[in-house]
């Protein structure tokens, strides 16, 4: 397993997630960050003895060929790497050596983003494409996505992302002799992916809409995460005057068990693979109010995008999405009958299970192409 992050996020997590339940099928081993959370969950996965530390999204020579030296040292049969930077450096590593290569996106962010870095790195996409054995997309969005921009995967699969169902705990049925300051929740890498400002302009928005009832309607806003723009995020809470509204609240080990304790989660992202953090709120019972954005909309199409029950907005309307949040601020029953839609949702489509059966036969069939590679393989 090959990844250029160990810091929260969907990649790493659906690493972990590969990691604890196939163990006994495959011997992992692990090159990433020594970041945390992950570092040490990966290292309780494979031992410390299957890690190996690489820069942190960073791709130079001497990656590389260290990279080429393990594979060779440790017979690793199968490099299967997650998110650009590691799908560079996999996809190269299959020129120097004949190793198949599964790479998995988790959002292809450079194809919405319209900047020289981004240009250039669909163009070196372009040509890399190809080189995997497998190509895996969380989500339909992704891959259509893709081959939209004119480029060809090879193998390409669509395995949606899976969570552990097990651990959720629902969201409590509200009371109504009760009443009480809604809670909404989002988590953030404070990138530009994430949009974590075109949250405060929805909040900006949702209070002019309530206008002189502001002070008794707002709801509480608690952001989740950590990145580059935290620190202008929490000036531009204050610049707004939404300290008594919003807040960071840093890196939680273990978000999902906080899931139950809001009421709404909200998402304004550029663009998704297919978000876990989404997935766990909704599984916990939470209606969730997202962006018309890839990733995003694969969830909406299934029953959020009517009439009777639209959770979407437009990316960039901030006031369209302030009035998606007052309708179910608004209205509790509301609230309770999208929520429980979207536990059902979740419960019924987007299960870990489905996931690691599919990666798991993924792996299966490019073992079996090399007849020299026993069973219990090991992969990297």
């Amino acid at each position: 397993m090959l990844t250029s992050r160990a810091d929260m996020g969907g990649a790493p997590e659906h690493m972990h997630q590969l990691l604890k339940s196939l163990g006994e099928r495959y011997e992992f081993h692990v090159a990433c960050p020594q970041q945390e959370p992950y570092w040490s969950r990966f290292r309780i996965a494979v031992g410390r003895e299957r890690m190996l530390c690489i820069p942190s999204r960073s791709i130079d020579p001497v990656t590389l060929f260290g990279l080429h030296r393990y594979i060779k040292e440790r017979n690793i049969q199968i490099v299967h790497s997650h998110g650009y930077g590691a799908g560079l450096l996999a996809r190269l590593l299959c020129g120097l050596r004949d190793v198949p290569t599964v790479h998995t996106h988790h959002g292809v962010h450079f194809l919405w983003q319209r900047n020289t870095v981004s240009a250039a790195k669909r163009l070196v996409e372009r040509g890399l494409a190809r080189r995997a054995s497998a190509t895996i997309f969380v989500s339909n969005d992704e891959l259509q996505a893709v081959r939209a921009a004119g480029l060809s995967p090879h193998g390409a699969l669509v395995i949606p992302n899976g969570i552990d169902l097990g651990r959720l705990k629902m969201r409590s049925h509200e009371s109504p002799a009760a009443p009480r300051r809604l809670r909404i929740v989002n988590a953030n890498q404070f990138n530009e992916c994430k949009n974590a400002f075109g949250l405060l302009d929805i909040f900006d928005a949702l209070r002019a809409h309530y206008g002189a009832e502001a002070a008794q309607r707002m709801p509480q806003l608690d952001v989740y995460g950590d990145g580059p723009d935290r620190a202008r995020f929490e000036q531009r809470i204050a610049e707004l005057d939404l300290a008594h509204c919003v807040k960071a609240c840093g890196i939680v080990p273990k978000l999902f068990e906080r899931m139950p304790d809001y009421d709404l989660l909200l998402s304004c992202s550029h663009w998704e693979g297919l978000p876990i953090a989404v997935l766990e709120a909704m599984g916990s019972g939470l209606p969730a109010v997202l962006s018309r954005v890839p990733g995003h909309q694969e969830l909406l199409r299934q029953g959020f995008d009517t009439q009777d029950s639209d959770m979407g907005f437009d990316i960039g309307d901030a006031k369209q999405a302030a009035q998606r949040l007052a309708r179910l601020i608004d209205d509790a029953p509301l609230r309770e009958r999208i929520g429980t839609q979207a536990r059902q949702l979740v419960h019924q489509h987007y299960g870990q299970r489905s996931m690691l059966d599919s990666v798991d036969a993924c792996y299966t069939r490019l073992i079996e192409r090399r007849s020299d590679v026993p069973a219990a393989s090991a992969i990297a």
